[in-house]
């Protein structure tokens, strides 16, 4: 067999963190073992077993639509994510993007690979040529403020913050002040 030797993943931490570690072990797993084939009770059947007492849990804690679907390791693994990703805040991704500075002693392969990580959930991939400038001067904007209880406010907008937006809010701020 071809996955004898390779190891299996998990156990599941159930924190967004413990996801994503899991998910890409996981993935793998699937590949390597030669898994992606099988039916999807296999495959669960699978999950199951390298998730750890606390995923398995909290998997007989799911309601289901049908019946079936506790079987369906799609759905399995959706109901998980739902549950341990949260909503990335995009404005709040990319403050913390634009905020990350080189530390003291740190290589800058270090530093540019957490680059790409923080990176990875800016939602960078969905500028366009259309919006890429207001979006970058909103992420100055919230980077910039030197009022950290007016950057807290637009923080908390979210995805909802857009650059008119969050002029308003400042300049709302800068009125009462």
């Amino acid at each position: 067999m071809a996955h004898a030797s390779l190891p299996p993943p998990g156990p599941l931490l159930l924190t967004a963190e413990g996801w994503k570690k899991f998910q890409f072990e996981w993935e793998n797993y699937l590949e390597g073992a030669e898994l992606t084939k099988k039916p999807s009770r296999v495959k669960t059947a699978y999950f199951l077993s390298f998730c750890g007492t606390a995923a398995q849990e909290r998997y007989k804690s799911f309601t289901w639509v049908q019946e079936d679907d506790k079987h369906d390791i799609d759905k399995i693994l959706k109901k998980f994510k739902e549950e341990l990703m949260p909503t990335e805040n995009r404005c709040i991704e990319r403050f913390v993007f634009n905020t990350r500075q080189q530390q003291p002693g740190e290589p800058v392969a270090e530093f540019v690979a957490d680059l790409l990580r923080l990176a990875s959930t800016c939602q960078f991939e969905k500028l366009t040529p259309e919006n890429v400038n207001e979006e970058l001067i909103l992420g100055k904007l919230v980077c910039g403020l030197p009022d950290s209880a007016v950057r807290h406010r637009l923080l908390e907008e979210g995805n909802n913050l857009t650059l008119d937006k969050a002029i308003t809010i400042v300049q709302c701020a800068e009125q009462v002040a």
